[in-house]
């Protein structure tokens, strides 16, 4: 099971926040942080990008917190 999260500020003051970009699954947390993309960039973005396209969209990962899954 896997599950990816986008947060982007939209509307005329979304240069003053963050896009936040999270892909988790049941053992693993990777996620990107940057400055609010335009209309045009998201409208590009896949449903799951790659790392090679966050890092394109100047999104720079973030330290992963290590957890563990008790079963």
């Amino acid at each position: 099971m896997q599950c990816a999260i986008w947060v982007t500020p939209l509307g005329p003051q979304r240069h003053y926040a963050s896009s936040f970009f999270v892909f988790l699954s049941p053992g693993w947390m990777r996620s990107w942080n940057g400055q609010a993309m335009s209309d045009e960039d998201m409208a590009r973005i896949p449903a799951i990008p790659s790392p090679t396209i966050l890092a394109e969209l100047k999104l720079r990962e973030m330290p992963s917190p290590v957890f563990s899954v008790n079963r």
